[in-house]
């Protein structure tokens, strides 16, 4: 992982993105990648549909070789996708979905398979296999980010039609070692309603 005396410039940023995932990065995604590896506080991304959004998630991983990120995603189809586009990079990820969420996939994250989670609210707060890994100090100490892609969907599906998007907040701040992914996930998503944005 990166350490903070061994940090990536911004034209190492540039450069390695766009070696590994044919994208030259504009400076505000290299910002957001920046701040994300610097880890001093916790990072709102706040773009239009289709400006690369989800790239500023996918750079930091290139500096730190055994970190996991969690992806919380409102569409399966959405996570299928970046979940095949980040393995055909060789960064191994998981679409969590009802349909694969076993106890075969949950030993597999465990033991550190996969670098990227795509999963959706419903399984992130139901699911037993997730109370597990946010025991698993192996796990958690490997846990870097946990993003919300189309964060607005917190305050606007979390009445009844996606209510697991409101009881995300208690949830992760339940969590010992997530505690620090809370308030400022909330009021960045209450900012980002009806904007169409995400974090």
């Amino acid at each position: 992982m990166a350490s903070r005396a061994s940090l990536p410039t911004y034209t190492e940023i540039r450069d390695v993105t766009h070696a590994s995932f044919g994208i030259r990065p504009c400076i505000s995604q290299i910002q957001a990648a920046a701040a994300q590896l610097e880890k001093k506080s916790g990072v709102v991304y706040i773009s239009g549909t289709g400006s690369g959004k989800t790239l500023t998630f996918w750079m930091p991983m290139l500096f730190e070789e055994e970190s996991i990120t969690i992806h919380v995603t409102s569409l399966n189809i959405l996570g299928a996708q970046t979940a095949e586009k980040l393995n055909a990079l060789n960064i191994p990820a998981i679409n969590l979905t009802a349909a694969n969420a076993s106890p075969a996939a949950f030993t597999k994250i465990k033991r550190g398979k996969y670098r990227l989670i795509v999963v959706g609210p419903e399984l992130l707060t139901k699911h037993t296999g997730f109370e597990d890994l946010w025991k698993t100090t192996s796990f958690t100490r490997r846990l870097q980010r946990i993003h919300f892609d189309e964060a607005h969907c917190i305050s606007q599906w979390g009445g009844s039609f996606r209510p697991e998007y409101a009881q995300l907040r208690m949830h992760l701040s339940n969590s010992d070692r997530l505690s620090w992914s809370s308030e400022r996930v909330w009021r960045a998503a209450e900012t980002c309603a009806g904007r169409g944005c995400g974090i």
